[in-house]
């Protein structure tokens, strides 16, 4: 699936709120989903990310983890093979 921009769109799953074992439980998921297409994941738990980070290298998947915000940890995890189109697709774009 793409935007309009041609880019690969991204699941967004916003955690925040839930409670903490939910928030682990719903990440874990996420994780188990980002073989098939990127997922954007959002918690105001430092733990979330620090989780994700290894699941998903585990996975061998591609992870972007933003800058924190106050209240917001941001990891967008990819496919390898959609990290390296997406990638392939900017150098195209930008040179």
């Amino acid at each position: 699936m793409t935007s309009a921009a041609g880019e690969p769109s991204v699941e967004l799953v916003d955690l925040r709120g839930q409670p903490s074992p939910d928030q682990i439980a719903a990440a874990q998921r996420a994780v188990e989903r980002a073989s098939e297409a990127a997922i954007t994941v959002v918690s105001e738990l430092e733990v979330i990310p620090k989780f994700l980070l290894p699941a998903a290298a585990e996975r061998g998947l591609r992870c972007r983890m933003e800058p924190p915000r106050p209240g917001e940890w941001r990891v967008t995890l990819r496919p390898r093979a959609e990290a390296d189109d997406a990638r392939a697709n900017k150098e195209t774009t930008d040179g």
